[in-house]
């Protein structure tokens, strides 16, 4: 996308493009994207946007029914309404929305972060006045260094304000073989997995699962 340039989300149609384009993980740098209505996902096609590196303004608005279940999601893979988030997040509510993935992977492999909001948050990013609705679920069937689940975000490197999550999360290792791993964890809160950023201002009102092997 040309720099500097501001795109209008008003419908389902505009936000499946949105996620189709952002498979490029630098279409979004330095690009406003402004939601100008609640949208509603249930029944439609639309999945994780991959990666996002503008400003995307919620407005205040609800996306509602995000579905996104099952276990292709890539062994140190990022999902949430966004994968990975670079740039800014903000004013975004989800609602009856659910996330429930298995990964399967083989020891040394990344982390793999899933979160309501997005999977990671990078270090120069901020996702601010955003909340989630519904359900989290990350299991881990195989070993991975370690699994990273949030109501808001699997992992954040950068910084939380002002995010809300109500509902249920579960992070939770059930591979057999991990049982005398040091090394292999599940990573789960209400509002990050795993946090070497900044969190203020945040609540979580939602259920916390942990369990398996070494869950922390």
């Amino acid at each position: 996308a040309q720099s500097g340039v501001t795109y209008y989300i008003n419908g389902l149609e505009d936000l499946l493009e949105l996620a189709e384009k952002c498979a490029v993980d630098t279409y979004s740098k330095d690009v406003t994207v402004i939601l100008q209505t609640d949208i509603d996902l249930t029944g439609s096609e639309v999945s994780s946007i991959p990666t996002f590196g503008g400003v995307f303004e919620g407005g205040g608005h609800t996306i509602s029914g995000l579905y996104l279940h099952g276990s292709e999601l890539s062994p140190g893979g990022m999902t949430g309404m966004f994968g990975g988030v670079s740039g800014t997040v903000k004013n975004l509510a989800l609602a009856d929305s659910y996330i429930g993935v298995e990964f399967r992977a083989a020891e040394g492999e990344n982390p793999s972060c899933v979160g309501g909001i997005c999977g990671t948050v990078g270090a120069k990013a901020t996702v601010s006045g955003c909340s989630f609705e519904g359900t989290v679920s990350a299991v881990t069937a195989k070993g991975t260094d370690r699994l990273a689940a949030g109501g808001i975000c699997g992992q954040n490197n950068g910084n939380l304000e002002n995010c809300t999550f109500y509902g249920s999360l579960t992070a939770m290792n059930v591979d057999d073989d991990s049982k005398s791993s040091n090394t292999i964890l599940s990573l789960g809160g209400g509002i990050c997995g795993w946090n070497i950023g900044t969190v203020k201002g945040c609540k979580n009102y939602g259920e916390i699962t942990g369990g398996g092997y070494n869950p922390a």
